[in-house]
């Protein structure tokens, strides 16, 4: 029972670091409406080993081609080898694939 309660505090810290992480870049990356305010994270979930999905819920002037031009600077920011921008069916409803934060011991 250890390890599968290690596992899943594992992915829930990952998952929280990993929302500050994607805000961060999304402010580095100057994603926002004309006020500066950078779009709501509103939930997040690990992916197992690989990585966690963001949602995100765009203001106002912000497009999903705004996070696909900033997924680079949201990338660095939080350590992934890649973020990925997948639209759903409303124009203002995102989610971000962060996958394989390097964070944490390397080689793991």
């Amino acid at each position: 029972a250890i390890p599968t309660v290690r596992h899943g505090l594992v992915g829930v810290m990952r998952t929280v670091v990993t929302v500050h992480r994607v805000r961060a870049g999304l402010v580095q990356a100057g994603v926002g409406d004309r006020e500066g305010r950078p779009p709501w994270l509103p939930w997040a979930r690990p992916i197992g080993a690989k990585g966690v999905v963001v949602g995100v819920w765009l203001r106002a002037g912000t497009t999903p081609g705004d996070l696909r031009a900033a997924a680079p600077v949201v990338a660095a920011a939080c350590g992934a080898a890649v973020v990925e921008v997948e639209q759903h069916g409303r124009d203002d409803r995102v989610e971000l694939h962060v996958v394989r934060p390097r964070w944490g011991r390397p080689g793991r």
